[in-house]
């Protein structure tokens, strides 16, 4: 999931999910990605997973990544933005 921003704000998150999965954010900068918020795995059945970050005008990315090898998919339910403050 990609948000772009022109102003400083609050970035905002909720997701849950129906098996593992890794979760981080990004930002990308000229072609450079860098860590913002540290790569976790997480389990979400049943309580939504939520989180904020104030960011600056840029480009971030929030990941969500299988980590088993299985053929077996989660699926990932997501809403994301960001606010002025």
């Amino acid at each position: 999931m990609l948000h772009k921003t022109a102003t400083a704000g609050k970035l905002v998150w909720s997701y849950t999910t129906s098996g593992d999965v890794d979760f981080e954010i990004v930002r990308r900068d000229a072609g450079k990605e860098m860590a913002i918020w540290p790569k976790i795995t997480v389990t979400s059945l049943k309580l939504p997973e939520y989180g904020n970050k104030m960011v600056t005008p840029g480009e971030y990315i929030l990941k969500f990544t299988n980590p088993t090898n299985t053929w077996f998919p989660a699926k990932v339910n997501c809403a994301a933005e960001v606010f002025n403050v």
